[in-house]
């Protein structure tokens, strides 16, 4: 079975990992609740493959139409996977943008679905997020970090985001950087 099979369900879930076939009598680990669940399960934090709470996610694959395992995603997952979530005094910048980030990324969605124009995301995707990937891929990591910051500042600065007061206990950076923050698992999933 393929994850349409399974819409509302677990097995569509954007934090269902997966490859596209699905077994009815397997678990497969699902990445928001940190745990093992059946594809014909749900919960209460059912998020389809299409959208995305990750702002970068948002105008890159929702808005701008780029596959989700295109290469500039793929350099910044990996980035953050390998260089942002090792290092401790990343875990700020991680936690603001998994606080953040869904907000930004409601934002951006609501804005092209008023008005259906993609300037916003082009301007966005030309001036902040290919930079990035070049920086990082010339291994120039703190010029990378320093352009997305500037990039988060404007997006703030645009969308109107003053509170940004960020207090998250318990935070796993190992997990961050997603654009959500990882639950811990209940039975109550």
């Amino acid at each position: 079975m393929n994850r349409q099979d399974y819409i509302g369900r677990c097995g569509n879930c954007r934090h269902f990992e997966t490859d596209a076939y699905i077994s009815d009598y397997t678990k497969y680990y699902c990445g928001w609740y940190g745990a093992y669940f059946y594809p014909s399960d749900s919960c209460d934090h059912y998020s389809e493959t299409t959208t995305s709470t990750c702002y970068i996610t948002t105008i890159v694959c929702d808005i701008l139409g780029y596959d989700d395992d295109c290469e500039s995603l793929n350099i910044l997952r990996d980035f953050r996977n390998n260089v942002l979530q090792k290092n401790i005094k990343y875990t700020p910048l991680l936690m603001e943008y998994d606080v953040i980030g869904p907000k930004i990324s409601q934002y951006i969605k609501e804005d092209y679905s008023n008005n259906h124009d993609k300037t916003l995301c082009e301007a966005f995707y030309q001036k902040y997020i290919i930079p990035t990937v070049n920086l990082v891929k010339d291994k120039k990591d703190e010029a990378a970090i320093k352009k997305y910051c500037e990039m988060v500042t404007n997006l703030k600065d645009y969308f109107g985001i003053t509170d940004t007061k960020i207090v998250v206990n318990d935070y796993d950076v190992s997990c961050g950087g997603h654009g959500y923050l990882k639950k811990i698992f209940n039975n109550n999933h």
